[in-house]
């Protein structure tokens, strides 16, 4: 007889998600498209009966801050998930803010002490390099950028292709407690790309693939969904050959499947 882990009782609270989009930076390239990731994410977040609300926007590393701790001080109590998403530059440790970065270490360990959702599944949605690598299909080459370049294998006065790259090192917090998911739009030490008119590879085919079983009767595991995006975007196929692959971390202790219906609205 197979043993059928437990699964998390999201049909029984509410859901929360929040977006962090920094698309504009002192010192590194403005990151184009990224607003359409956002849009992307919030609709399919609302799909699955989370509370949305509007992204926040190019904020600098204390505004984060502030903004980290007045979400890790709200009442969960009601609250059966959170998810919230990154979309940034990244470096070794950190994800970019407007000024500087901030370590993605502290921002777990912070959400690892919010007493209403122990024991409750927190997702993170990272969007952002993980190193200089360039993917291409059955290899794996380094960027042709100099080492001081931040802004990914576009040279300057170079041609830029479809698709920028969204930072040059490692982004390499892991969660520092149970019951976190962490999907990441590439993989260790390789870049991850982003078009100026159609956003990320990565949020495009997450979205996609949220929005093709939101009206499936069978109900899917989110870690088999994680799975089938990270095939998708393994095999997007741009007019310059580079290729991307996902991946996703989890300490989750029980199975997550995502509710697509309502049971009451949330009292505010």
């Amino acid at each position: 007889m197979t043993c059928q882990p437990e699964r998390y009782p999201l049909n029984e609270l509410f859901r929360k998600f929040y977006v962090f989009n920094n698309m504009e930076f002192n010192k590194l390239p403005k990151r184009e498209g990224s607003d359409l990731d956002a849009k992307n994410l919030n609709e399919v977040a609302n799909k699955y009966n989370f509370l949305t609300q509007q992204p926040y926007e190019n904020l600098t590393a204390g505004m984060f801050y502030q903004k980290l701790d007045e979400i890790c001080h709200e009442d969960y109590s009601k609250i059966s998930c959170l998810a919230i998403a990154f979309l940034s530059h990244g470096s070794e440790g950190q994800v970019e803010m407007k000024d500087y970065g901030v370590t993605f270490d502290n921002i777990v360990e912070g959400l690892s002490g919010i007493k209403g959702l122990q024991g409750k599944p927190k997702i993170l949605i990272l969007q952002a390099c993980r190193g200089t690598k360039t993917a291409k299909a059955g290899t794996s080459q380094s960027c042709d950028c100099s080492d001081d370049q931040e802004d990914g294998p576009v040279s300057e006065g170079g041609n830029k292709s479809e698709y920028e790259d969204e930072g040059v090192t490692l982004l390499s917090g892991l969660p520092l407690g149970a019951d976190f998911i962490m999907c990441n739009s590439t993989t260790k030490n390789h870049v991850s790309f982003r078009s100026p008119t159609e956003g990320s590879r990565f949020i495009q085919k997450f979205c996609e693939v949220l929005r093709r079983y939101v009206n499936e009767p069978n109900e899917i595991d989110f870690l088999q969904l994680l799975t089938k995006i990270s095939i998708e975007v393994a095999m997007t196929n741009p007019a310059d050959k580079r290729r991307q692959i996902s991946s996703f971390t989890s300490t989750l202790t029980k199975s997550l499947y995502l509710p697509r219906k309502p049971t009451t609205t949330p009292t505010q």
